[in-house]
């Protein structure tokens, strides 16, 4: 088959198909149009697509209403009582709302004192007198939707008198009784050793002496130890001089003595004679 023939064939072919689809749009007009409407539907937007399931979930009103109070007091089985170094933060409940977080900021240096969430309509945190504090609220749903923030701000000071904690003191444990230092026994009369604090025996002075040491002496002879401390100086009276024959006695025993010798030569001399 030539190349002549194929391309008869095809064209012939397609004109077929042409008086085929004529045919049948002829017979079949309202199936066609109403198909092409529906595949020329207008796209979907993205906010379209999402706005089914917000809404399901619709956000909660905003809490009403916030008051921070200072300080924070609780009733209990003994009455109110206040802590002044607490203050609370309150809310009415909102619409929707199954839970509420909460976020406490000092507002001078701008920390955040705390966050967290709760299902009540009220909490506390910490203070310091002087200072100003902001508690923001914002409701929440079941579905994790949100609602606006509500806050409140307040200055935390009082007149009233905060007692300082009292200190407990160390009790200081008490020293024993100083042991007084036993007496020294007096020192005896010619011993070194003695001074304000160190008497001497009864009957003796405590002196100074040449060789720079304290002795016990007896007050008549306080001189002599001075020179020569010892026991013989200091508390026994001096040995006396010997004292000299006068001249004259000396010469009548030397004379007597000679004599006497002079007789003995004699005798002996007039013995060896006879």
């Amino acid at each position: 088959m030539n190349k002549k023939t194929i391309i008869i064939i095809v064209v012939v072919v397609f004109l077929l198909a042409a008086i085929g689809v004529g045919v049948y749009l002829a017979m079949n007009p309202q199936t066609f149009f109403s198909s092409a409407q529906q595949t020329t539907t207008t796209p979907v937007t993205q906010n379209q697509a999402t706005g089914g399931q917000g809404a399901s979930c619709p956000a909660p009103g905003t809490p009403p209403t916030v008051l921070l109070t200072y300080p924070f007091c609780s009733g209990g089985q003994t009455g109110e009582t206040c802590q002044f170094d607490k203050a609370g933060c309150e809310w009415e409940a909102a619409t929707g709302a199954s839970k509420y977080s909460v976020k406490a900021t000092e507002v001078e240096t701008g920390a955040v004192i705390k966050t967290e969430t709760v299902t009540t309509t009220s909490t506390s945190f910490p203070v310091v007198q002087g200072r100003t504090y902001k508690c923001e609220v914002t409701a929440l749903s079941d579905c994790g939707s949100a609602s606006g923030v509500n806050s409140d701000t307040l200055l935390c000071e009082t007149d009233a008198f905060i007692p300082s904690p009292t200190p407990v003191a160390t009790p200081v444990p008490t020293p024993p009784p100083a042991t007084p230092a036993p007496t020294p026994p007096p020192i005896a009369c010619g011993v070194s050793g003695c001074s304000a604090s160190v008497p001497c025996q009864d009957g003796y002075i405590c002196i100074e002496t040449s060789v720079g040491a304290n002795y016990c002496a007896k007050a008549d002879y306080q001189s002599a130890c001075y020179r020569s401390p010892n026991t013989g100086s200091c508390c026994q009276p001096p040995a006396p001089k010997p004292t000299l024959a006068p001249a004259g006695e000396i010469d009548q025993t030397l004379i007597i003595g000679g004599a006497g010798l002079g007789l003995v030569i004699l005798g002996a001399a007039a013995l060896l004679m006879l």
